[in-house]
């Protein structure tokens, strides 16, 4: 829902989208790169968050080449963190 939400994919495709390894570490938009609340802990998306701003920076564990903005979101709030 949050990928057709956001518009990452129209109504209906996020399955498909999924399928096809679209949000994999070497797909078009990777997404829980740092294994999400169950991978990481659970501290109300605190760590989506900093993991986010680790992709920016260019210090994450399970980098993405070339990440220069993120989008972190959780229910129906989000952020998107970007280099200046």
């Amino acid at each position: 829902m949050a990928l057709e939400g956001h518009g990452f994919c129209g109504p209906g495709e996020a399955k498909g989208f999924i399928q096809d390894g679209h949000i994999g570490l070497k797909g078009s938009l990777p997404v829980n790169t740092h294994g999400g609340l169950l991978g990481e802990g659970y501290i109300h998306g605190v760590n989506n968050l900093l993991e986010g701003v680790r992709q920016v920076r260019g210090a994450a564990v399970n980098q993405i080449a070339g990440a220069e903005h993120v989008l972190v979101s959780a229910g129906r709030s989000a952020v998107v963190l970007g280099k200046l």
